[in-house]
């Protein structure tokens, strides 16, 4: 505490503020107090000043300091910017220069152009100063980067001022002197790598490098792949570039578009920039079919299947239905589209290939017992495959559910690949041990007929039924709004031929088509019978469609040249007919 208000001339006290209007002060004491009083206030308004001076100094410090070090940032950014600068430009030098197997032939961009145009054009502006408004710019970036509480440390914030504004600065400088010949069109860059290149500069000697150019260029877009087979397909050309490359006069530019460019389906596009022209070659009416990779096997020309086609078939025979029980991963970004129901294939042969299978894999099932109609538990009966030697198989249907109706067999088989190749591949063997078995092998006595003899359903409690029956049942059993006519008589013609292919393994050249004349006849006429069978348990109308199923073994037998049967069997179509109204 200050003692400026003690009486001195009073030992046992000291006075304060308190007393001093009680005290007498002398003029000596007066003086003092003023003396001290105006020291005190100006010491006041000095550190006053001071104060906020210093705050001000410090705010000041701390800005420059930060300014300083977003200055070093920018520099240490912009340096390591301008070492990347060399690596872009050799890299552009590679890119542009080593164009082999690619497709895109650059003009006027190898090593050795890019150095003879930069030395047609020189830097024209200051080394020492730049430009007011980039030296700004560069500032207030700088400035507020240093103002950034969390400041980036990868020097990323920097990007777009150098790119945009320094090097885009030295590029609008570049283009304001030499925007002309930066933007030069792709002929003009033709006839100045033939000088720069090939050190041409006679017009004539020019004109015929961009010719070879181009033709070589053209020669790219051919399609690259391995000659077809069959009849071989002429590629049709085109081609097309700027509207404004073409000045459409009688100038030797205008007649070099027309002749190599306009006679290879040249078409102006104004979408098309001045320094591009683009090629296209196709072979149209091409199929995957006819490259030898991917087309199946034709024994007639002596072809086995593609290696592609293989591949793809040995990998998708093996998807079954249900996903646990199929090895292998489909190929495919829908697990059905390699069934010919779900995606038609490509090839039309190969789909109708494809369709013939499944066909004879119902026929066969049907016939030899293999698709059996079984007693799973009291009034329950579900279709199965029952091989020998083999667990019978449940067959599942699109919809996910048991198949127990007969119509849903073929579309069982429809989506399972793997069972309509167990059932060929099982009567194969089958039929090929009977041929290689001892004694004499005759169609009237052999395995398929004995099995078409005892032809039976089950299911509809229906026996002595024949071939025809097969297809015609598929029309009973199918719901009338999900029929399709054509597949029932895709069936009859696979089961024809089928049993001509079977007899023609056991019966003589010469005896094979009046064998299968009288086979045929007998089913024919056995089928006749079972006709009033069908009128008498369904209402609808199936005449049409019986008389599709006759008249293609009628016709099957007229083609064998077999007349006498052949008029019969249109006797008895006819009678039938007219029978059913």
């Amino acid at each position: 505490m200050y003692a400026i208000f003690d009486n001195t001339k009073t030992d046992d006290e000291i006075e304060t503020v308190d007393q001093l209007t009680e005290r007498k002060i002398d003029k000596k004491t007066q003086q003092e107090f003023k003396d001290k009083l105006r020291f005190y206030i100006g010491e006041t308004d000095k550190y006053r000043t001071s104060s906020v001076l210093a705050e001000v100094l410090a705010e000041g410090i701390d800005y420059i300091s930060s300014l300083c070090e977003a200055f070093q940032n920018f520099y240490t950014s912009f340096e390591n910017r301008i070492e990347a600068l060399d690596r872009r430009i050799a890299a552009l030098s590679k890119k542009y220069g080593n164009t082999a197997g690619r497709t895109s032939r650059y003009v006027c961009a190898t090593p050795n152009c890019f150095q003879r145009l930069l030395k047609e054009m020189p830097y024209t502006g200051s080394s020492i100063t730049i430009d007011k408004e980039l030296a700004e710019e560069i500032y207030n970036k700088v400035r507020n980067y240093s103002m950034l509480k969390d400041k980036p440390e990868n020097g990323g914030y920097f990007e777009q001022i150098f790119d945009n504004g320094i090097i885009g600065y030295f590029k609008k400088s570049l283009m304001e002197i030499y925007g002309s010949t930066v933007n030069m069109d792709v002929l003009t860059a033709l006839e100045k790598e033939a000088k720069y290149e090939k050190n041409e500069y006679d017009a004539t000697r020019i004109e015929q490098y961009v010719k070879k150019v181009i033709a070589e260029t053209r020669n790219l877009s051919n399609p690259f792949i391995e000659r077809p087979l069959g009849e071989q397909k002429a590629p049709i050309a085109a081609c097309t570039y700027s509207k404004e490359l073409d000045p459409k006069d009688d100038s030797p530019r205008s007649m070099l578009i027309a002749k190599e460019l306009g006679n290879y389906g040249g078409t102006p596009d104004e979408d098309i920039p001045l320094n591009m022209i683009m090629f296209y070659q196709s072979i149209y009416g091409l199929r995957a079919n006819k490259l030898s990779k991917f087309s199946p096997g034709c024994a007639a020309e002596g072809r086995s299947d593609g290696e592609y086609y293989k591949a793809y078939y040995e990998v998708v025979s093996q998807i079954k239905p249900k996903s646990d029980k199929t090895p292998v991963i489909t190929p495919h970004i829908d697990r059905n589209w390699h069934i010919v129901s779900a995606l038609p294939d490509l090839d039309e042969e190969n789909q109708r290939r494809q369709e013939r299978e499944i066909y004879r894999a119902f026929a066969l099932g049907i016939i030899c017992d293999l698709v059996c109609y079984s007693k799973i538990s009291e009034g329950k009966y579900l279709y199965r495959l029952e091989l020998n030697d083999l667990e019978p198989e449940e067959f599942v249907v699109s919809n996910g559910t048991p198949c127990d109706h007969y119509y849903e067999v073929l579309d069982a088989l429809t989506i399972n690949p793997v069972a309509v190749q167990t059932i060929l591949s099982y009567m194969k063997e089958k039929f090929a041990d009977e041929r290689n078995s001892s004694g004499k092998l005759d169609f009237e006595h052999s395995y398929l007929r004995r099995q078409i003899n005892e032809l039976a359903s089950i299911e509809y409690g229906k026996a002595g039924l024949s071939i025809f029956d097969v297809a015609l049942l598929l029309k009973v059993s199918t719901p009338s709004a999900e029929f399709d006519k054509t597949v029932g008589k895709g069936i009859m013609r696979e089961i024809l031929t089928l049993i001509y292919e079977y007899a023609q393994t056991m019966v003589l050249e010469a005896d094979l088509d009046r064998i299968y004349g009288k086979f045929v006849l007998e089913q024919f006429e056995m089928f006749d019978k079972n006709i009033d069978w069908y009128m008498d348990n369904w209402k609808d109308n199936f005449s049409d469609y019986i008389n599709d199923l006759m008249r293609i073994a009628v016709s099957d037998i007229e083609r064998k040249k077999l007349t006498d049967i052949y008029e019969k069997m249109r006797k008895i179509m006819k009678e039938s007919s007219k029978k059913r109204g």
